[in-house]
């Protein structure tokens, strides 16, 4: 029980963050090649399922797990703690440095959210 009540500890971070991703893939100096959207995939699955509140749902209900942001090689990896009271976020996959400026903003974000390497490790 108090593993399922800690998750409430990562819900507020995670989906600031996952609105932020939202945010910076629609503005155009983040687009990629031909003009794609760095999130087109993450967006439009987020559409069909609810949005935000239900990525997040998703995301602590599987403990984390690997996502795909453009339908590519994109990808957002999230690990929630055992305690459920921490979660690490990062950008990765094949398709970085298609969109470098992107995946630079997110970076930061997550940073600033302290859901990055360094502050997981402080708190797990």
């Amino acid at each position: 029980m108090a593993a399922i009540l800690a998750k409430a500890s990562v819900t507020r971070p995670l989906g600031v963050l996952l609105q932020a991703l939202v945010d910076l893939a629609t503005r155009p100096m983040y687009l990629g090649d031909n003009n794609s959207n760095p999130c087109s995939h993450f967006i439009q699955d987020g559409m069909r399922i609810g949005g935000i509140e239900a990525w997040v749902k998703k995301i602590v209900g599987n403990s984390g797990g690997e996502y795909r942001l453009n339908g590519a090689g994109l990808k957002l990896y999230v690990t929630i703690s055992h305690t459920g009271s921490q979660a690490l976020v990062s950008i990765g996959g094949d398709q970085v440095d298609m969109y470098l400026d992107f995946v630079t903003a997110a970076r930061d974000a997550i940073v600033k959210l302290r859901l990055d390497h360094e502050s997981y490790f402080k708190e797990v």
